[in-house]
């Protein structure tokens, strides 16, 4: 009697997994590359566990050994995103099934043979793999591959290089008139059985004795001796006057030292610094890699172990550009007395310059408090962006009686000979900004 028993329970649950199946339908290419995503679908019969996972293997040997390429959580039909390695052998004789893991179902496999290609390679580099170039620099690129596997192939050099797309396998060469971190794109085809699609991005630093501060430029003003540690940040740091920091493993990073700031680095790879007069910068370990140091008379430069990795270029005049720097680190700058050019605290609401843009001439509105006017003539300076004085106006002319006090609170400056820019007018306490067309 037991053992009929015994027998029965083992009919029945043979009877269970039989009912138990797994269909892996057709996949939607017959040819496909390593390195390609798609779904395959597949139907399930049964009663399957709520934590089963159905998963999608792949083989061309009858499956005595397969990868997994793909799963989902489900106890029903549907379908699973899979990806074919891109390591995978090319073959033709691939398949695919999918199966269960509560209770353990093997399924059918999709029924028709698979050939899958060796994805094709294309990449492009600086010649000697070069990252940082001085401004106006010809910048040589060297593209991996044949044009028999990718067409067209697209360029984008970004509006600061001298010519700002190209299309063809080979580029000419490339400079750029700006300094700061600079993109360069390729995009392109395959023209093999494969469909694919290929963008490739790379990032150029570009230095100059006058360089421009960025709008994404990090501000450091603090003073840390605590180490702080980044990896392959490929960000500008613009550190304030008595601001310090220790940094540690420093990658693809412009650094600008203003007067009185500290910075000791180490672990450090593919960096500009800009360092002001007054500053201080000490390199601890160059591991071999491009470095560039700009440095002004008067700056502090400091370089241990190092292996013909750093270029030292001294800069009689080492000026920055701030007119798309962070408004607040300007604002720092200025309350600190670092900057001619501004001071936030005596911005004035009823001050103001028109026309702007100016052409011709700016006009001055709100220099008189009742009948007695607040500057003279011999307080109008015009600076630019780098703290210059450009214009000491000695002689100004009222525009029209604005009230009836016979006194005009309009003053004109004639700016036809300044070139076109961004500028700070000072007018004895007040600063105003106007840009010239």
């Amino acid at each position: 009697m037991k053992t009929i028993f015994i027998a029965l329970l083992v009919l029945i649950q043979s009877l269970s997994l039989y009912s138990q199946q797994i269909t892996t339908e057709s996949v939607p290419y017959n040819e496909i590359c390593q390195d390609i995503s798609f779904k395959v679908s597949f139907k399930a019969v049964g009663n399957f566990a709520v934590s089963n996972v159905f998963f999608a293997q792949i083989s061309n040997n009858g499956f005595s050994a397969f990868q997994n390429i793909g799963s989902i959580n489900a106890k029903e039909s549907g379908e699973i995103d899979v990806m074919i390695p891109a390591n995978i052998e090319p073959a033709q004789n691939y398949r695919i099934r999918v199966c269960s893991s509560e209770p353990y179902i093997v399924g059918t496999d999709n029924g028709q043979d698979i050939k899958i290609y060796k994805k094709p390679a294309i990449n492009f580099n600086t010649e000697d793999n070069k990252i940082i170039f001085r401004k106006n620099e010809p910048i040589n690129l060297i593209c991996s591959a044949s044009e028999k596997l990718f067409s067209p192939v697209y360029w984008d050099f970004g509006l600061d290089a001298n010519i700002e797309s190209f299309e063809g396998l080979n580029p000419p060469q490339i400079t750029y008139s700006t300094t700061g971190i600079k993109k360069i794109k390729m995009q392109t085809s395959s023209l093999t059985q494969c469909e694919y699609e290929y963008l490739s991005i790379k990032n150029v630093l570009i230095y100059d004795c006058l360089s421009k501060i960025g709008s994404n430029a990090v501000i450091d003003s603090t003073r840390d001796l605590q180490p702080v540690y980044e990896q392959d940040s490929l960000h500008v740091v613009w550190m304030m006057p008595n601001s310090s920091r220790i940094a540690r493993s420093m990658f693809r990073t412009i650094y600008f030292l203003e007067t009185g700031s500290d910075l000791e680095i180490s672990s450090s790879n593919y960096l500009v610094f800009y360092v002001k007069k007054g500053a201080s910068l000490r390199i601890l370990n160059t591991n071999n890699e491009q470095i560039v140091i700009l440095k002004a008379p008067g700056s502090s430069v400091t370089i241990e172990n190092q292996e013909n990795s750093c270029q030292v270029i001294d800069c009689p005049e080492l000026k920055f550009d701030y007119s798309e720097a962070p408004k607040q680190g300007v604002v720092i700058l200025a309350k600190m007395g670092y900057l001619d050019i501004i001071n936030p605290d005596r911005l004035k609401d009823n001050f103001s310059i028109s026309p702007n843009p100016p052409r011709e001439y700016i006009e001055i509105t709100g220099l008189k408090k009742g009948l007695q006017p607040l500057v003279s003539e011999h307080e109008f300076k015009i600076y630019n962006l780098l703290g210059e004085c450009v214009l000491s106006v000695a002689q100004t002319f009222p525009s029209v009686d604005s009230g009836q006090t016979g006194m005009s609170d309009l003053l004109r400056i004639d700016v036809s000979g300044l070139p076109a820019g961004v500028y700070f007018v000072r007018v004895g306490e007040w600063v105003g900004r106007f840009v010239k067309i």
